[in-house]
Formats: structure tokens, sequence, C-alpha cells
């Protein structure tokens, strides 16, 4: 790297510490206040970690969303060296209410935050299970995504009522279809049921 590209790699950070940081505080800031937030993390990889660790060792670049129901939408992305439960600790500090993500172990029994599994990755589990069980499960999420799609353009309040009408009894009867299937050993089949159930204990 020469001068040029030092001073460009320096500028670049000055920016984003003395002009970018105060915002993206600003927006963490109105984002914990918001009662529902949606959580993702994927895994890559960084050549120079300042833990010293090898660069074949996974990182992870996590996005915090807030809802449309709860004012403006709120997209944070930070990434971080690991997905340990004390660094999501330290992310949502003074939040309070449900996180939707996926069923990760140590995502649970934070104090103030109730998690709920995405239904998405509910659904990736059953397409995975090559029968007719598979594709059961697949239709139940589907059921429910079809009725999403019509609650859309309803209000909040408007599509809770909708949701514990029609979407509340396909839930409890995949659960319940779930709960008293035979499904055992470790195969995609127990997988998807095992994962299915977790919704049922958040």
């Amino acid at each position: 790297m020469n001068t040029n590209d030092k001073n460009l790699s320096n500028w670049v950070i000055r920016v984003a510490h003395d002009w970018l940081l105060p915002v993206y505080e600003r927006m963490k800031h109105l984002m914990m206040a918001k009662s529902v937030l949606h959580l993702y993390e994927t895994y890559t990889q960084i050549i120079n970690r300042s833990d010293g660790k090898s660069g074949q060792t996974n990182a992870y670049n996590w996005v915090f969303r807030s809802l449309p129901s709860q004012g403006p939408i709120i997209t944070l992305f930070q990434s971080l060296l690991s997905r340990a439960r004390s660094v999501l600790e330290s992310f949502i500090e003074g939040f309070s209410g449900t996180i939707i993500c996926d069923g990760y172990s140590a995502y649970d029994k934070i104090e103030g935050v109730t998690f709920a599994n995405c239904l998405a990755h509910v659904r990736r589990y059953w397409l995975k299970v090559e029968s007719k069980n598979g594709q059961i499960g697949v239709n139940y999420c589907d059921d429910l995504y079809r009725l999403e799609r019509q609650f859309k353009h309803l209000s909040p309040s408007k599509r809770r009522k909708k949701r514990q009408k029609y979407s509340k009894p396909i839930v409890e009867e995949f659960l319940d279809w779930v709960e008293k299937s035979p499904f055992f050993g470790k195969n995609a089949l127990s997988k998807a049921a095992e994962y299915t159930l977790i919704e049922r204990m958040v």
C-alpha cells in the first residue's frame, strides 16, 4: 500500500468514526426502544483477526431490523468475531421485548427478552425432508404464508385479530401433528420436528 492508499484509508476511517458512528449510535438507541426486532447473523472470514485466531475461523456479520408497524424501519449491521451469547447481550443492552431469529440455543434466556423462531427457518427444515411428511410440514407453513399475504395491508391490531382467528388454529394443528407423530433419530425429519416444536416453547 503506497502513501496515497494509506491516506485514503485513514480518511475513510476518520469519516466513519467522527461522522457516521454518531448516526449509527442514535439509530441503535431508537431501535432498542422498540418492542420487536428481527435478528440474523451469517458467518464470514476475516484474514487479519484482532484476536489472533486463524483467518479460517468464522467471524459473523449481524443484521438487526425493526418492524414497519413500529415506525420508520431501522436496519443496522455489525461485524463481530463471534456469535456468542455475550456478543448479543452487549448489543441489545437496554432492549426489552421480542426478538425473532433462528433457534440458536445461545440466544435463549436473556433477561427481558422473548425469542420467537422464524417461520422461514421452520419451512426450510421441512423442505429438506424427502418424504410425504416433509411435504405436509411445508404445506402447513405455506398455509400460514398465504394468510399473511392476505393480512399484509391491515393495521397491526386488525392483523392480530385475523391471526388469532385464522392462523392460530393452523399453528396449533401443525404442532399437534408433529407432537403426535413418531419422528425419532437424527435424520432430516426428526430435526425438522425438533426445530418446529421449539415454537411451542417460546
